[in-house]
């Protein structure tokens, strides 16, 4: 079995850097579209106007959150492959690999999903979109998992800082 070269200390600061800024990115863009969602107007004057607050909703999360998110776990997974740090040698890396697949797999089949129906039931019924039962449904349900998601992206940004679990295995680490 041939075992990879680890990363140089620069090539391990770039890819570092590379992390962090996707990890910004997704929680950035997490708290702008959960305000959004939070602080939508009761009411809207058109119809056109609750479209376009419904598709800027869904831009976040179709440009900016599955892309940073999925570049987060991208580079978080190449990091534990190309550093001492593994993938099972930590409990607190083991932590923050289920808790960011766990966040990437949930918003792909149920945060995404919900926040497309509620731009599909806007497009489609306009103003009475705020009657309709899928539309309230989705878009609580956005903004209840989304803040949900940011309290769990910020547990694993503050567990990235303070490592607070010993070694998963009592094996050297090479």
């Amino acid at each position: 079995m041939t075992r990879t070269l680890p990363l140089t200390p620069l090539g391990r600061k770039w890819t570092l850097s590379i992390h962090l800024i996707f990890v910004g990115l997704w929680f950035g863009a997490a708290i702008a579209m959960v305000l959004l969602i939070a602080l939508r107007p009761p009411s809207f004057e058109s119809a056109e106007s609750l479209v376009v607050h419904c598709n800027c909703v869904k831009i976040i999360d179709d440009y900016m959150i599955i892309a940073s998110a999925g570049g987060s776990l991208v580079t978080g997974l190449f990091l534990s492959w190309k550093t001492k740090w593994g993938f099972f040698q930590w409990y607190w890396i083991v932590f923050k690999i289920a808790a960011t697949v766990g966040m990437v797999c949930f918003g792909a089949l149920f945060l995404g999903p919900w926040i497309n129906k509620t731009a599909e039931v806007a497009a489609k019924l306009g103003l009475q979109a705020f009657d309709s039962p899928a539309y309230q449904s989705a878009n609580s349900k956005a903004l209840i998992f989304g803040v949900l998601q940011i309290g769990l992206l910020a547990t694993v940004i503050v567990i990235s800082v303070f490592k607070p679990w010993g070694r998963l295995s009592k094996r050297p680490s090479v």
